[in-house]
């Protein structure tokens, strides 16, 4: 068998078990012994086939971790980490804050968190609501506008 139809085969084992941006694949491939220019042609004819395209892979995860209950920091982290491109996942964000499903997401995960309609007791518990919601990657002026205040 061509070393090139292995390599093909390789990236498309690789993308049967999820979904792969192109810098990402293109290490794995690498880390496996691929030489460049087999896996530049590889990528690109990925490409081509429709198999591989970062800016519809950003659009898939960023809907995918805005439903999971994740904010834009840990969004931006975890999308950059994987090589994809860092003007679409900002735009993408932006967009989904413009649309206020950031603001919905941060509410889901507080109520799925603690549970049905949050009533902050104390200054207390809303730190603690808000270490959470934090940790799961939004920005305190989102966290500030979803939170109850406290009684």
């Amino acid at each position: 068998m061509p070393r090139e139809v292995s390599a093909l085969k390789y990236a498309m084992q690789l993308l049967s078990s999820r979904d792969h941006g192109r810098e990402e694949l293109g290490r794995k491939m690498a880390r496996k012994g691929v030489p460049l220019p087999e896996l530049e042609q590889t990528l690109a004819r990925l490409e081509e086939m429709g198999l591989l395209d970062d800016e519809a892979l950003v659009d898939r995860e960023i809907a995918r971790l805005i439903e999971d209950g994740r904010g834009p920091r840990l969004i931006r982290q975890r999308l950059g980490a994987r090589g994809l491109p860092s003007e679409r996942i900002e735009k993408r964000l932006l967009e989904a804050e413009e649309e206020g499903r950031v603001d919905v997401a941060c509410r889901s995960a507080i109520q799925k968190r603690f549970g049905g309609e949050l009533e902050i007791g104390d200054h207390k518990e809303w730190a603690r609501a808000a270490r959470f919601l934090a940790g799961r990657g939004f920005r305190e002026n989102t966290i500030r506008r979803t939170l109850p205040s406290p009684r």
